[in-house]
């Protein structure tokens, strides 16, 4: 049985009435490894507070809105929950919270959006089924520069494993974070603006998955902005090639997500979060080839 990996969209991620959705998606792939972004509009938030007065205010009392959220899911007492995701993210106190906030640089402070709403949604989703919270340290995603451009090691992040992320995996539902991991210093970096589809990929390559599930706002890939445009659906099927002319001009995925992929014959489909219906299936059987993985650098 192959292991699935699914990726959800900070867009799709308004708050804790929209991962009711999370619910459904876990019980028709059961024991999948999902990777979830930072709730809507959160990691702008982050980058802008990081600088200002609120830096340390804007995180403490983003944790406690959704704790309080939470313990109206009888789930524990809002303070028991701020805690417990204080614990999830990395610090082992609120001492420790308040110096960490204070004293990091940009990249671990953004990182916060992802690290928060994985324990948000595995907290609202272990009501359901069982489910482990692993983060991208966990799971081995490492970071690298290149060309001044950070990107993702692959052939590190391949071959790296955490005993804990491996002896999960099939046995229970994983949420793991996207858009940052491990530097090269060892700590917290930023993999780039809406890499988690890149993240996604690497993992899904990682456990070698057949598939990579995206779910998005929108149910596939149009030909044209149906905002804009009188388009009744989207396109069913293209290959890599085709995929990726439409994410360099800027639609629903991670270039790089697209060319880890093709690379390795794994089939992407797009999936609309909010009707659970699937529109758009990436695929080019004739690219897979037999033989061990070989790294370009240029990943």
């Amino acid at each position: 049985m192959t292991q699935h990996v699914i990726k959800i969209g900070g867009s799709c991620l308004a708050d804790l009435g929209s991962l009711d959705q999370l619910v459904k998606i876990s019980s028709a792939w059961p024991n999948s490894i999902i990777v979830v972004s930072a709730f809507k509009g959160i990691t702008d938030s982050l980058y802008r507070s990081y600088n200002s007065n609120e830096r340390f205010g804007y995180v403490e009392n983003l944790i406690r809105s959704y704790s309080v959220e939470l313990s109206k899911l009888q789930v524990g007492s809002p303070e028991k929950l701020f805690h417990r995701i204080l614990s999830m993210i990395r610090f082992n106190n609120f001492e420790d919270f308040e110096k960490g906030i204070m004293n990091c640089d940009q990249d671990f402070y953004v990182s916060l959006g992802e690290r928060i709403s994985g324990a948000v949604c595995t907290i609202f989703l272990e009501r359901y089924t069982p489910t482990s919270y692993l983060d991208s340290f966990d799971t081995g995603i490492f970071i690298r520069k290149y060309e001044e451009e950070s990107t993702i090691d692959l052939k590190k992040s391949i071959s790296s494993w955490n005993d804990e992320f491996r002896n999960s995996i099939g046995k229970t539902t994983i949420i793991t974070t996207g858009f940052y991991g491990i530097g090269e210093d060892g700590e917290v970096a930023i993999a780039g603006r809406n890499s988690s589809d890149y993240i996604s990929s690497v993992i899904a390559l990682k456990v070698r998955s057949e598939k990579l599930i995206l779910f998005k706002d929108v149910d596939g890939i149009y030909p044209a902005d149906p905002n804009k445009f009188e388009v009744k659906s989207p396109i069913k099927e293209m290959d890599y090639d085709t995929a990726m002319n439409f994410a360099i001009e800027g639609k629903i995925i991670h270039p790089d997500a697209i060319r880890v992929c093709k690379g390795y014959n794994i089939k992407m489909e797009i999936y609309g979060y909010f009707n659970l219906k699937k529109g758009t299936t990436i695929l080019n059987p004739d690219s897979y080839q037999e033989g061990e993985y070989s790294f370009p650098e240029t990943f």
